[in-house]
């Protein structure tokens, strides 16, 4: 019930399900079949990352109860009306390889991109400050043309550009087609230019699955590039698997493990 967003000490969780049960007295040969709701409430009181004390407080509602709950007499209403309230006080112990148990853990949803945007800055600078030309004047009087510093290449093969997908998908999100249309026209503009296309997926899942799924991810961007006039000589697939540079434990996290990038070549 997310108490864990604001306190680190207090803890509580609801529970529900239905359930079959039998009553039986052999000394009389009753059976008593019945189907039950359960319903209840846990408190919970953090003493350390392993342990808690608990107190749980469920009642259990059966229906088609025909006998008394010691099966000694039938009844024509249902004996104590059917419903019983348990009351309960224990001792929770957390075990597994963790620090903490997923009751008092709050998966953050932002993620460090500051990496990213000093990445990005650094790349606007340089976009900003190098100009079409540079012509060096020597004595006598000569011109040198130095060519352009192939930026684009450089923002392709840092990352800048990447297409997304959704968990468990091969098929490009929709806001990936602003970076497919930039490696397009770039490879347009560049035809002696060949491309790495690169699959990867988050780490949820078997190592064998994040392969084929990595490498269907980045065969479908080739697709698209095929589709699109390029030339199928002029790309190749490249399969990342789970990408082990991204966070695990964050959902944010993982929607950028799950992404195919390109390296210009």
């Amino acid at each position: 019930m997310n108490f864990e967003t604001w306190t680190k000490t207090i803890g509580l969780l609801g529970h529900a399900g239905f359930g079959v049960a039998q009553l039986e007295n052999k000394d009389v040969h009753v059976k008593d079949r019945m189907g039950n709701f359960i319903a209840g409430v846990t408190g919970q009181i953090r003493l350390s990352d392993r342990f808690a004390l608990t107190g749980d407080f469920s009642t259990i509602l059966n229906a088609r109860q025909d006998y008394t709950f010691d099966c000694g007499c039938p009844i024509e209403s249902r004996g104590f009306t059917g419903v019983l309230f348990n009351g309960t006080v224990g001792l929770n112990v957390y075990l597994g390889k963790n620090t903490k148990h997923a009751d008092w853990t709050v998966i953050s949803e932002t993620v460090d991109l500051s990496a990213y945007d000093n990445k990005l800055a650094e790349l606007e600078n340089q976009i900003k400050n190098i100009p079409s030309k540079q012509v060096i004047v020597e004595k006598p009087v000569t011109n040198t043309v130095v060519e352009n510093k192939d930026v684009m290449k450089e923002m392709i093969n840092d990352k800048y550009y990447s297409v997304y997908f959704d968990f468990n998908k091969a098929t490009p999100i929709e806001n990936s087609t602003a970076a497919i249309d930039v490696i397009l026209t770039y490879l347009r503009k560049t035809p002696s230019a060949s491309l790495d296309i690169i699959g990867y997926a988050d780490q949820v899942g078997k190592s064998e699955y994040n392969e084929k799924l990595s490498n269907t991810r980045a065969t479908n961007v080739k697709t698209i590039f095929e589709k699109a006039g390029i030339e199928s000589s002029r790309l190749n697939v490249v399969t990342g698997g789970a990408d082990t540079s991204i966070q695990k434990d964050s959902e944010e996290a993982r929607r950028l493990a799950r992404r195919v990038t390109f390296r210009v070549k």
